[in-house]
């Protein structure tokens, strides 16, 4: 049995985004500020350089700190 997580990093439409690369992390960072969305799974993907860890299980503590980086390296 998959779990959530597994279920969102092999749907397609996922796959998708994070086939679109750097083009979309301004949009993914944008659509954190204003939705806290999970589009932040994405970002290790699209952006491996980044020094973001995604917390297990807090949601929050991983959306503000890729807030956070991409306010370091300019990213709007």
């Amino acid at each position: 049995m998959l779990s959530t997580l597994d279920r969102i990093l092999i749907h397609p439409d996922f796959q998708a985004i994070t086939a679109m690369g750097r083009k979309v992390l301004g949009l993914i960072i944008r659509d954190l500020r204003d939705n806290k969305d999970f589009l932040y799974m994405a970002l290790p993907v699209i952006a491996p350089e980044s020094d973001v860890v995604n917390f297990e299980g807090s949601h929050s503590e991983t959306i503000d700190a890729w807030l956070r980086w991409a306010e370091r390296n300019g990213i709007r």
